[in-house]
């Protein structure tokens, strides 16, 4: 069963956030208060276990990766970026069932650019703890395995979710993706080395879990410094 309640909040929310989505120093302050929303909204749709179909999803996903689109990395406030990416790792939980691969390959590649502090063409942006945090949450949301317990609600859950981990871990050795995958677990590293001890704790859960599923031995020499 399907409530309407939550797909009219998330409308209610991503209309405005759309129109901020350029931001300004005048605009911050309302993207900030509606992306706080935004998370309770998700928040309260987990707790409540309701599903959201796809094209609630994907209409969700739109006004946050406006932002991103719209703004320069070294532009966006720590605050908003972690607001971002906790509204992405919110809505992913969401979609797993269903997310394609080239929307699970953006979201790794951009939340791995955050932990790297990269934006690219030698440019680098400052980000605070906090926000590497929830793009260490958020990486771990894409790539850990799902329990038993998770899975046992959908038929074929246990064979279905297998067959997700496996085209993942799949893509993530393609040619193109072993370079981020491998600029990715050395960012990790670093975080598991800072004294912000969610950062390390959940720094060190991704990378056991990149290194279980995603990294074969013949690899290892190739992406792990030393």
């Amino acid at each position: 069963i399907i409530s309407l309640t939550y797909p009219l909040q998330i409308k209610g929310i991503c209309v405005p956030l759309l129109e901020h989505s350029l931001l300004t120093h005048a605009s911050i302050p309302r993207v900030v208060h509606l992306l706080q929303d935004f998370h309770t909204v998700l928040q309260n749709v987990r707790e409540s276990n309701q599903h959201l179909p796809s094209s609630v999803i994907s209409y969700a996903m739109f006004p946050l990766t406006g932002i991103l689109r719209r703004n320069p990395l070294t532009s966006i406030p720590n605050q908003v970026l972690e607001l971002v990416v906790q509204a992405l790792q919110q809505l992913y939980e969401l979609w797993w069932w269903e997310c394609d691969l080239e929307t699970w390959e953006q979201l790794f590649i951009f939340c791995g650019t955050v932990v790297v502090e990269w934006e690219g063409n030698g440019k680098a942006k400052t980000i605070d703890d906090e926000t590497k945090d929830a793009a260490t949450v958020c990486l771990y949301s894409l790539t850990r395995h799902r329990s038993d317990e998770e899975v046992a609600q959908y038929p074929q859950g246990r064979s279905r979710a297998d067959s997700i981990l496996r085209d993942h871990s799949a893509r993530a050795r393609s040619h193109k993706f072993i370079p981020v995958l491998g600029q990715t677990l050395n960012g990790l590293l670093v975080c598991a080395g800072s004294l912000h001890k969610p950062l390390q704790r959940n720094s060190l859960r991704t990378i056991d879990t990149l290194i279980r599923f995603y990294v074969p031995s013949d690899l290892f020499p190739t992406i792990l410094p030393g």
